[in-house]
């Protein structure tokens, strides 16, 4: 015998409860509880001495953090606990009091989930290191999001000020991005002082990584921006911007520092959890995108790949109506964002270093005709099976042919290149935006997730492109 119990967990007031037996009795409505054990004591005997002996499930959203500690009090007395994705709850909010919204009737469809369609919950395991990894991956994932709106913000307004700046110099955080930002974001600051002067200023600043062609075209650009702002009749207040340029520049070196204290803190996580570094033998999974893989493997229970694959969001809805059958739809995004971002991003290196990948994403654009994208999350998808298998198994990852023979680094590679590539014709036919003239650096993101590439042209190992890391690396790189 089972009942089932929803709580609407509430951020400040009482928590409330509505419980349903297996026969689909009403039990127990409009019942309402603090996070305090007597009154969790109190609301567990009430349910218990309803119906004797039967087996209560504890259902909620992951609210916040709200969740964690009425959970953890209730697995610690040997109840179980479960927790259903939001997407979910609100369909079935929606269908059973659709007009109304309250913690009553949310209660209500939580507890309808586990009697209507059980297979939708997840079963919680509180773990503290799995719980201190899922925060950590989530933090660095606001993070990184941060840091891109930052850099949007810093970009339009350099723009601005320098038209073009972002083609010469794509990353302010580099050492000659500081050293130039820094000081002369107003053009008039650099032209001023002159080509020799200016040259010999970010020579002493950014050392040996300033190079020759790169401080001319910024002068070059400083002295056609000042021809363009005097012919506009210098209406802009170019002190004022440029004290703003560095502002901004201090935001971005500032998420830049948090981004890499959070990855500091997942490290020792990721190698208590994986000591052997199993999932990260995957070619295009490095710490962050094992990190965010772990957080979910450990804290639910996943019985199939299929499930993992599920959960990740990444598979295509899918619709059928009598002999029709719809394919190719927009995905589900069922699981967290930080997961999803996780495994695309990682799917742009392996798709590079992985000939049954290479393969899969190739078949995506040149057979099938999608554009890169989607070829990615197909990719993605695959790789998401790789990850949950290793984790299962536990059993380090072995690059294969596509006659499934082991094969290495460079074999591997080398038969990318000659025989799995994707044609020009096809990126271009399949291409939304023009491409950008050739005179952009090597490396790239766009030239990383683009073109072929290589270990060294892929950007550092992080939640989001915006993270620029200088530590050398190890195994295989997140493109995150």
């Amino acid at each position: 015998m089972r009942v089932y119990a929803g709580i609407d967990l509430a951020a400040k007031g009482k928590h409330e409860v509505f419980v349903l037996g297996q026969d689909g009795e009403v039990l127990v409505s409009r019942y309402r509880f603090a996070t305090q054990a007597d009154e969790i004591d109190r609301l567990r005997e009430k349910v218990r001495a309803l119906r004797p002996g039967a087996e209560v499930w504890w259902i909620s959203e992951p609210t916040g953090t709200q969740w964690v500690t009425v959970g953890q009090y209730l697995l610690g007395l040997g109840d179980r606990y479960f927790l259903v994705s939001n997407q979910k709850a609100h369909d079935l909010r929606r269908f059973w009091a659709r007009h109304v919204k309250n913690d009553a009737v949310d209660a209500e469809a939580l507890a309808r989930i586990g009697f209507m369609a059980p297979q939708a919950l997840q079963p919680v395991k509180l773990d503290a290191r799995v719980h201190s990894l899922s925060r950590w991956v989530k933090r660095l994932y606001r993070t990184g999001r941060t840091m891109g709106e930052l850099k949007r913000s810093f970009w339009a307004l350099a723009e601005s000020l320098l038209p073009g700046v972002q083609r010469v110099l794509p990353d302010p955080l580099s050492a000659v991005g500081r050293a130039f930002f820094r000081r002369y974001a107003n053009p008039f600051a650099a032209v001023r002082i002159g080509p020799k002067r200016f040259t010999q200023a970010l020579e002493r600043s950014a050392g040996r990584y300033a190079k020759a062609e790169t401080i001319a075209a910024l002068y070059a650009l400083c002295d056609r921006a000042v021809e363009l702002h005097r012919n506009a009749g210098m209406r802009l207040d170019f002190a004022d911007l440029q004290e703003e340029v560095e502002f901004s520049l201090e935001e971005l070196e500032q998420a830049a520092e948090r981004q890499e204290r959070i990855r500091s803190r997942l490290e020792p996580l990721v190698e208590e959890l994986d000591p052997n570094g199993l999932l990260q033998s995957i070619p295009g999974v490095g710490m962050v995108t094992a990190a965010a893989c772990l957080a979910a493997l450990e804290s639910h229970e996943f019985k199939r790949s299929r499930a993992f694959r599920a959960y990740t969001g990444l598979v295509p809805r899918v619709a059928e109506s009598g002999q029709s059958q719809s394919k190719g739809r927009s995905l589900t995004k069922a699981g967290p964002s930080w997961l999803r971002t996780a495994l695309y991003m990682a799917a742009e290196v392996a798709r590079r270093w992985d000939p049954q990948l290479a393969a899969i994403y190739r078949q995506a654009m040149v057979e099938k005709g999608q554009p890169h994208r989607k070829a990615i999350c197909a990719v993605a998808t695959h790789l998401a099976d790789r990850i949950y298998a290793v984790h299962r198994e536990q059993r380090p990852y072995v690059v294969r042919d596509l006659q499934g023979n082991p094969v290495t680094s460079e074999q591997a590679r080398a038969l990318i290149d000659a025989d799995l590539t994707v044609p020009e014709e096809v990126r271009a036919r399949l291409r939304k935006t023009r491409k950008e003239p050739q005179e952009k650096k090597n490396g790239s993101m766009s030239a990383a997730s683009k073109g072929g590439g290589s270990r060294k042209d892929s950007p550092s190992s992080t939640m989001l492109p915006e993270f620029h890391d200088t530590r050398p690396k190890g195994r295989a790189q997140d493109l995150m």
